[in-house]
């Protein structure tokens, strides 16, 4: 069975953004729930991802290259 507890409050959590009652809170609960403590863990493997991606820079002439693909 999933928990209800607050998604969000979990995020802010792994981003360390909460009051040290809030941090308190949510350790007490993830140490409880496992389920929580599944979701906190995916989070954290998807944070680690999208912090590996680089980025893409866009060619200057991107946008007048689509519009004259599309016109074709």
């Amino acid at each position: 069975m999933k928990c209800m507890y607050d998604i969000v409050l979990i995020s802010r959590y792994m981003e360390k953004e909460l009051t040290a009652d809030q941090m308190s809170e949510v350790d007490a609960h993830l140490k409880q729930c496992r389920a929580c403590r599944k979701e906190l863990e995916r989070l954290q493997t998807a944070l680690t991802i999208m912090k590996s991606v680089q980025e893409v820079e866009i060619p200057r002439d991107y946008v007048e290259s689509a519009r004259r693909k599309l016109n074709e």
